[in-house]
């Protein structure tokens, strides 16, 4: 005979200090977003002060494109010139935009990290810490969005200042504004992405319901 009825087995996702499956991911996304947008943000910064040589890119890039190579060339390095004198004339804003990205997306990494490590710090100042910064960090992404859009905008328009120079010898002649109109959707489509994901990311961790899973494995326990 038995005592009692025999013991319920353990439900999936009720142990102790176990991280849900959902949270995790989320997580590892913030981790994904914030190493790109901060490796590209240092990246940005480091060519802003030391910008590439023009013609090197250009003839490494594009040696053989379009039906006549030297004015594809002769349009790239005008519109890498561009590009440069653009980020020039915003040097000092775009500078302070960058490092407070670089920095602001590496406190987002370590503060992701310590939510799947807590290592015995509290979640839950991380998740308000981790919530503030990517705030942050959408906002000066948008900054940075902005300022690339005004830059890819001049550099496409004097591309295609080239080729329409040059009209005759593209065969059925050159659609003014193709470059200028294709260089600005891409700036604009990769801003929205990732200002919009760290948008996304902040609604999730500053909510009430993130707020009460983290208390939950605060405590050693899931909900």
């Amino acid at each position: 005979m038995t005592d009692g009825p025999a013991p319920e087995p353990a439900r999936p996702g009720r142990a102790k200090g176990l991280v849900p499956a959902g949270f995790r991911n989320t997580v590892i996304v913030t981790l994904l977003l914030s190493a790109m947008v901060g490796f590209g943000a240092s990246r940005d910064l480091a060519w802003l002060f030391e910008p590439p040589s023009t013609d090197r890119i250009a003839e490494a890039s594009f040696p053989m494109m379009g039906p006549d190579p030297v004015v594809m060339q002769q349009a790239v390095e005008a519109t890498l010139r561009s590009q440069i004198q653009g980020f020039e004339a915003m040097r000092w804003s775009r500078t302070a935009i960058l490092m407070a990205l670089s920095v602001l997306s590496s406190v987002v990494f370590v503060s992701a990290l310590r939510l799947l490590r807590p290592g015995g710090v509290p979640r839950e100042g991380v998740r308000r810490l981790l919530g503030t910064a990517v705030v942050l960090c959408a906002v000066l992404r948008t900054l940075d969005g902005a300022q690339m859009a005004a830059v890819a905008r001049r550099a496409g328009a004097t591309f295609d200042q080239v080729l329409i120079a040059a009209a005759d010898k593209i065969p059925g002649g050159y659609l003014d504004g193709t470059v200028s109109f294709g260089y600005t959707l891409l700036s604009i489509a990769g801003s929205l992405l990732f200002a919009g994901g760290y948008a996304l990311l902040a609604s999730y961790f500053r909510s009430e319901r993130t707020q009460k899973l983290v208390a939950a494995l605060d405590e050693g326990q899931t909900e």
